[in-house]
């Protein structure tokens, strides 16, 4: 449109050159060859890149308007529609014929054929679906293969009394076991009452599991620690606004003098943290 418009311009004007024609076709022939380049790169990298080209082709036939042969006549009035017809068919017919091809190599493309893949794929995806809602669903389990994970003491300020229970990391895998198997020798199962402990059986089974006496005794004064803050939380939910601005003023005048780092640097130390922790155990 861009170019059909610029021809129009220079014929109404009684200027349209072969130069400036000549011109033209070189820009549409560059136009061609970067449309056909584009097959080396992704999809999103073909469109923008023959976008900016369009962009760049358009500015210089824009640019062309002043650029006539010397010795031209000046224009003198308008043309009138019986020969503005032939002429515009006439110095068109190379453009024309120019993004026939452009076209047709856009559609030849591997971006088109692609995108074309992508639908059709999708198309005959929806097709198996609806065939699957007419067949029979129906799940099977094969075994079970089971982990033991050790018993460690935490903190978790929802205990009454005493150190929580919790599980690590560390675990030991079991012989895997028929689900049939096993639903026939597992144990019934505990009711809900059953499951909770008291602090004397927390404290028992991790002795039990091997955790000391000091462990526990630190696990026990982080939770009353955070039985506390939570204490102070609820009783502070009236004034949370006031507060989380008051929160955020101190951050931002820590980072102001250098007591905290920034959001950005603190990033940057978890990447670091984390390579040096993968290239340690890894």
């Amino acid at each position: 449109a861009i170019l059909k418009h610029h021809t129009r311009h220079d014929v109404a004007t009684g200027h349209q050159s072969s130069a400036v024609i000549t011109n033209s076709i070189l820009k549409v022939k560059t136009l061609d060859e970067s449309i056909r380049s584009t097959e080396r790169y992704s999809t999103a990298r073909k469109v923008r890149q023959s976008m900016r080209r369009i962009f760049s082709v358009a500015q210089d036939l824009k640019n062309d308007e002043s650029s006539f042969p010397e010795g031209s006549p000046k224009p003198k009035g308008r043309p009138t529609k019986r020969t503005y017809r032939p002429s515009f068919e006439q110095s068109t017919q190379s453009l024309r014929t120019s993004f026939r091809q452009s076209r047709r190599y856009m559609r030849n493309s591997s971006a088109f054929q692609s995108i074309k893949n992508m639908f059709s794929s999708q198309s005959s995806e929806i097709g198996m679906k609806s065939l699957d809602k007419n067949l029979s669903k129906s799940v099977k389990f094969d075994a079970l293969f089971v982990r033991e994970y050790k018993t460690q003491a935490d903190v978790n300020p929802g205990v009454s009394k005493g150190a929580a229970l919790s599980l690590s990391w560390d675990y030991r895998t079991c012989p895997s076991v028929l689900v049939d198997k096993y639903e026939d020798s597992r144990p019934p199962r505990k009711k809900l009452n059953e499951l909770k402990l008291s602090s004397a059986e927390r404290q028992e089974r991790l002795q039990s599991c091997g955790v000391s006496r000091a462990e526990m005794d630190k696990a026990i004064k982080q939770t009353n620690i955070a039985k506390r803050k939570r204490r102070e939380t609820i009783e502070q939910l009236s004034q949370s606004a006031t507060q989380e601005k008051l929160e955020k003023f101190k951050r931002g005048f820590k980072k102001k003098i250098g007591l905290r780092k920034s959001d950005k640097q603190e990033q940057e130390d978890l990447w670091r943290n984390a390579e040096a922790y993968f290239l340690k155990n890894c």
